[in-house]
């Protein structure tokens, strides 16, 4: 059918865009990652908000420059005369790309905490917000309100839950980490500064 056909044709525009956003997400993953290892605290916070700034930057960029030019793109995969797969491609598109943005700060979260050892909160808060929110929407929400606009709201939810869990998260875990680390900077140099660290030895 059109919805279907225009609903493929968004999905694999958005998949171009969610490449990017996840570069930079597992971009942070790894940068955060030798930070931890070199013992850097101040450059951890700075990877972090650079990652942030990129990923909702190509995010909002690429999600809204997408919207813009819909119909040509959703056109290259449904093809010229098929308007109405293109007004239902462009309904996902309007209520996801325009938002897209959530979901790759979202990323960049859980490539941090997943960094500083958390793995399991990431696919837990995974799980629970897109897996059963969205069976929870399905079953409770969209048999009351049976539009297009009301199925794709749902990956805004589940963005946003992720996001507010994630950051919720990151929030505590983020300085209670830096402090440790700057605790143990302070005691290593100390204790090099008194030779107990890495005790000189005497050559022969």
């Amino acid at each position: 059918s059109a919805a279907t056909a225009g609903n493929t044709a968004s999905t694999t525009i958005e998949g171009f865009v969610g490449s990017f956003t996840n570069a930079c997400a597992v971009t942070t993953l790894t940068f955060v990652g030798q930070n931890i290892g070199a013992k850097k605290p101040d450059r951890i916070k700075r990877t972090f908000f650079i990652g942030c700034v990129t990923s909702f930057t190509v995010g909002f960029i690429l999600g809204y420059g997408c919207l813009i030019l819909a119909e040509p793109l959703l056109s290259l995969f449904v093809g010229q005369g098929n308007s109405a797969a293109v007004a239902a491609g462009y309904i996902r598109m309007k209520n996801l790309m325009s938002l897209y943005f959530v979901a790759a700060l979202s990323g960049v979260i859980s490539n941090t905490l997943s960094a500083f050892g958390y793995s399991i909160i990431p696919m837990l808060n995974s799980i629970f917000s897109v897996l059963l929110l969205r069976v929870v929407w399905m079953s409770a929400v969209y048999p009351h309100f049976q539009t297009l606009e009301n199925l794709y709201f749902c990956y805004f939810v589940s963005w946003s839950l992720i996001f507010i869990i994630g950051a919720s998260l990151l929030a505590v875990i983020l300085p209670k980490k830096l402090r440790i680390m700057r605790q143990n900077e302070r005691i290593e140099r100390a204790l090099d500064e008194k030779g107990m660290l890495f005790p000189h030895t005497e050559k022969e």
